[in-house]
Formats: structure tokens, sequence, C-alpha cells
């Protein structure tokens, strides 16, 4: 997929808040950025990566759940 830059002023709490999401979810700004826009615009297959993401860390906690369950 071909990309194009582009270039916008937010307010600081609109930057914070995404440096931190960037940061929790191991994504780049650009990449969270990208993935808000395409949400927004409701694009197919939008969040991939967060889905991707967010299905291991499903994983883990059924894996966690069961060990702590003893099953």
């Amino acid at each position: 997929m071909t990309t194009y830059p582009i270039s916008v002023r937010v307010p600081q709490q609109n930057y914070t808040d995404i440096q931190q999401i960037a940061t929790d979810t191991g994504l780049t700004i650009s990449d969270v950025v990208n993935e808000a826009i395409s949400r927004y615009l409701n694009r197919a297959g939008t969040g991939t990566k967060t889905k991707a993401r967010l299905d291991r860390l499903e994983e883990q906690v059924a894996k966690l759940t069961a060990v702590f369950l003893g099953e």
C-alpha cells in the first residue's frame, strides 16, 4: 500500500493521548493515527495491528487463567 505524509497540528492533550496509546500498544504514533483515520472513514480491515495484538493478549489471558484455576 502506498502511503503519503500528512502533517497536522493537534492540541497538546490529543498528542499526549496518542503517545500514550502508542506506548501502551507497542505501535508507532503513525500507526495509531493511521488506524484512527481508517476507523473514522469506516474502511474495511481497520485495526489489523491492534486486532492481532489483542488476539495474542486474549490467548495469554486464557492460558494464565487456566494455570491459575488449575485446569
